[in-house]
């Protein structure tokens, strides 16, 4: 498959701040996604924010039942760049409690630095039976990368 940019629309939105433009319009740049980058039939992750408590226990149990994962359910947690946590059925420990919360491990926590009560972005595809964790370092640093690279397509900074 042959990677095309993606088709650029100039628009200005209304913004309550005096801008330069006309009737304090700021102008933005809308990204659209060619129609051969989009996947048919796929239905988009589940995307939470949720936080751990001091054991590790996250609060939102909506990714899990996305899921259809249960206390029953066997799990296994992959490490990816120190802040983000890949966790997939089928594996070796079960870390799912019996009131339906993911516990994360203490040894995952101190490895991705996750602190109790800290911010987390979960995303769950149930297709895959995949779940991913991010914490706001990892988080920053996709956003960055991408803004980054479409801020070189569109030939300026971002």
């Amino acid at each position: 498959m042959q990677h095309r940019a993606p088709e650029v629309d100039d628009q200005r939105v209304p913004h309550p701040v005096e801008s330069n433009g006309p009737a304090g319009a700021v102008p933005v740049r809308l990204y659209r996604t060619p129609e051969a980058m989009r996947l048919p039939g796929r239905e988009p992750p589940l995307c939470v924010t949720t936080t751990p408590d001091r054991a590790g226990r996250l609060a939102d149990r909506s990714p899990l039942r996305h899921l259809g994962w249960s206390r029953r359910t066997v799990t296994r947690f992959d490490i990816q760049c120190s802040t983000m946590v890949v966790i997939t059925a089928g594996g070796c420990t079960s870390s799912i409690t019996n009131q339906g919360h993911l516990q994360l491990p203490l040894a995952v926590r101190r490895r991705c630095r996750i602190e109790a009560g800290e911010r987390l972005l979960v995303v769950a595809w149930r297709e895959t039976g995949r779940l991913v964790i991010c914490t706001a370092a990892a988080v920053e640093r996709m956003v960055l990368a991408e803004l980054s690279v479409s801020g070189t397509r569109a030939g300026g900074r971002w």
